[in-house]
């Protein structure tokens, strides 16, 4: 097992390094999928979700991105205290390429749409309301584009904003996401 796990990441490095053709251009259009921990600063814990991204190349250096983010609970035995907690982003993202390696770094606007927990102990009222709060996300992260279709991805999240019906709660917290992405050039070379 251990040799098939070297022969791939070794096809794998030789295909990234004998590329020449350059990926990442104006029109590339690229997307992600993948489930995502993050670090909740509130309550010290772990939440989980399922992380979608939709992004295209306007120029050199420049692309607009959308993503969202639906939770899927906490980690442990920690009890879910919220019901409803997810968001979405937009905006843009400034790049650094190097052949097919991408950094980027942006700022994105979004909402959160959060809820309490009906059975959640700090909970005192009957039918909590669903709550759209305004957020705001800095976001960094790296991209390799070893093929004309795929890439992987790894990407460090922080966003802030407040729950404030019923009772208040903060929603800093630091999400990361990675894995195998998608791509696709819209426009020929």
């Amino acid at each position: 097992m251990e040799k098939k796990i070297k022969y791939f990441l070794f096809i794998v490095c030789f295909y990234v390094f004998a590329q020449e053709k350059d990926i990442i251009r104006p029109g590339l259009l690229a997307s992600r999928l993948t489930i995502s921990p993050s670090y909740f600063f509130a309550r010290n814990i772990s939440l989980f979700y399922l992380h979608g991204n939709l992004e295209g190349w306007l120029r050199q250096g420049v692309s607009l991105s959308g993503e969202g983010y639906y939770f899927l609970g906490t980690s442990g035995t920690e009890k879910n205290f919220l019901q409803h907690h997810h968001g979405g982003y937009f905006g843009l993202l400034f790049h650094k390429v190097v052949k097919n390696n991408d950094f980027y770094i942006g700022f994105q606007p979004g909402i959160s749409f959060t809820q309490w927990a009906k059975d959640t102990a700090m909970n005192t009222l009957l039918n909590p309301r669903l709550q759209v709060n305004p957020m705001i996300s800095c976001v960094t992260g790296y991209n390799l584009y070893f093929y004309d279709y795929f890439h992987f991805f790894i990407q460090l999240r922080y966003r802030d904003g407040f729950h404030l019906s019923d009772r208040p709660l903060g929603l800093s917290e630091i999400i990361i996401s990675a894995g195998l992405g998608m791509n696709l050039n819209l426009l020929r070379d």
